[in-house]
């Protein structure tokens, strides 16, 4: 039996030969535009972040997370954490802090957990523990090949998928891990109610239940076929409430009704796409490409599943807040 030094070097090896046959990266300037269908929707496209390095066979940017201290930490597969505001037209020059601090093929998924940011370690087979601004301050578990990260914001815990071939549930402060599902899984994303994990995998986004707050013991709920080759998995709010936005290694960017199966191009022509991040202070969507992350905005009424408050429970909240306020006025004149 091989040690677990060489268990996890064979599984390096046999994830950078994997990326390197079987991925086909578009041009590093090919540039992902909107559809006429979305233009007409009301999606509008910007981009967050350009000039970003790649490793010329595969990927740049790939993790994206907000840390609670503020701006966006970008992970690049080439070793590097960026540290950026939260603003349009940035570029590794115009990064708050840049943290170089792994090598090639480490860095790729990000994750906020209790106010905690974690990276996924690929190839140096682990998930470690960042600073506020993407420096490096110790491992949490080791965990070869993992690649794809998210929080469930219910209980805190982190999925993990990628290159073990399984989704991983994490309890940071064990640590403990659990193996929930089978599977090389890459981006992953849950529901603000805890209940759904999304999971991408080959041309298909799985949702499982995550058997956290009141759900079902964890299993297969819905498989959603894109025909794609898919890595990062969104959810849409509002009046996108039952919409799946899938981002995909050709380039695209689709939408699916959830009922119908209905797909809608949105997005096409752009270099690799892999991961998908919701910026929790305004509901838009950021996208990875191949050396720049791009940010989808939503039609009015809509946003992605972030943290943000739908209309109706913005309007609840203020609500409340007057009535509170009118109470204590009527106790002051009493």
């Amino acid at each position: 039996m091989p040690s677990f030094l060489q268990t996890r070097v064979v599984l390096v090896a046999t994830t950078i030969l994997v990326a390197a046959v079987v991925v086909q990266p578009r041009p590093a300037e090919a540039v992902m535009t909107l559809t006429g269908a979305a233009s007409t929707m009301g999606f509008g496209l910007t981009t967050f972040a350009s000039g970003l390095p790649n490793t010329g066979f595969c990927c740049g940017p790939l993790g994206i997370t907000f840390p609670d201290g503020g701006g966006v930490l970008v992970a690049d597969y080439n070793g590097t954490v960026y540290h950026f505001a939260n603003a349009d037209g940035q570029t590794p020059g115009s990064a708050l802090h840049t943290n170089s601090d792994y090598g090639a093929n480490d860095p790729v998924g990000l994750t906020n957990a209790g106010g905690q940011v974690y990276l996924a370690v690929q190839s140096g087979g682990g998930i470690d523990r960042l600073s506020d601004t993407g420096a490096r301050q110790s491992n949490l578990t080791l965990l070869p090949g993992a690649t794809g990260l998210a929080t469930n914001p219910i209980n805190g815990h982190i999925y993990a998928g990628g290159y073990p071939t399984a989704i991983y549930e994490i309890d940071p402060s064990g640590p403990t891990t659990t193996t929930l599902v089978s599977g090389a899984f890459d981006g992953l994303t849950v529901s603000t109610d805890g209940r759904h994990l999304y999971a991408a995998i080959g041309t298909q986004i799985r949702a499982f239940s995550t058997g956290v707050n009141g759900a079902p013991a964890v299993g297969l709920e819905a498989t959603y076929e894109f025909n794609d080759s898919v890595d990062g998995a969104a959810l849409g709010t509002g009046s996108l409430a039952g919409y799946l936005f899938a981002n995909t290694n050709s380039g695209n960017l689709w939408q699916m009704d959830m009922n119908t199966n209905a797909l809608t191009l949105l997005a096409s022509g752009g270099s690799r796409g892999d991961f998908l991040a919701v910026d929790p202070t305004n509901g838009t969507l950021l996208i990875t490409q191949t050396d720049s992350v791009l940010r989808l905005t939503a039609p009015s009424g809509a946003a992605f599943d972030g943290q943000v408050p739908e209309p109706a429970t913005g309007s609840l909240m203020v609500a409340a807040l007057a009535g509170l306020a009118a109470l204590r006025r009527r106790f002051r004149r009493g």
